[in-house]
């Protein structure tokens, strides 16, 4: 993409990412996506498995990496921010200011093909509703959506309980299924969101309770 081209795409999403993604403007800018590396002995393989049950953060991110799914966009979420510094360790993440901007940048690489994620917190969900409503659902555009869940006990902070009540219900009215993410359930949970995104070719939401990546009251 030549300078001006990446100068314009910069102008209008306010983006500076360093996610893996074909033509991302700030591609080159991001180390490549570490190796995996499996362990040589039944023992560090079982250190290491339970290193990932210990770290759902971990467990998440290479299982949707083993099923296909990315690009990764992200908008700011304290609840997320463990899973977040995985993603853009060992996978590449685009951080976007608004959600409704993060949606569209999914939209596109979903038409490119790819199985794209977009993550937010639930207090903002209302500002990507009508890209959802207008554009994903309507036109059946495959994408995943991680969503996590402020306003839900133990998270009792006043300025989030609606929106706690409402995730669900917003998400469900456009269509849009929902699975609560549990640390001891997450691979078939994702094989779950994988059937509905990769093989029905519509979106899927994961919604990501406050405990699930360390957060406590």
């Amino acid at each position: 993409m030549e300078r001006e081209e990446r100068q314009l795409v910069e102008s209008f999403t306010g983006v500076r990412c360093g996610c893996v993604l074909r033509g991302c403007p700030r591609q080159s800018q991001h180390s490549p996506a570490r190796e995996i590396v499996p362990p040589d002995s039944a023992e560090e393989s079982s250190v290491t498995s339970q290193l990932f049950l210990d770290n759902p953060s971990s467990c998440l991110s290479l299982s949707l990496a083993e099923n296909g799914f990315g690009p990764f966009f992200g908008t700011p979420c304290g609840f997320l921010a463990p899973f977040y510094e995985r993603v853009e360790r060992d996978f590449g993440l685009c951080t976007v200011p608004r959600e409704d901007n993060a949606v569209g940048m999914a939209a596109g690489a979903a038409m490119a093909g790819q199985l794209p994620v977009v993550m937010m917190q639930n207090s903002g969900l209302g500002q990507s509703l009508n890209a959802l409503a207008s554009l994903v659902v309507p036109y059946e555009i495959p994408m995943l959506l991680i969503i996590s869940l402020r306003g839900v006990l133990p998270d009792r902070t006043s300025e989030n309980l609606v929106m706690g009540r409402l995730t669900e219900p917003l998400l469900n009215g456009c269509g849009i299924p929902t699975e609560q993410l549990r640390a001891d359930a997450l691979d078939a949970q994702v094989d779950w969101a994988r059937d509905l995104v990769g093989g029905q070719h519509r979106p899927a939401a994961l919604l990501v309770p406050p405990t699930l990546f360390g957060w406590r009251a």
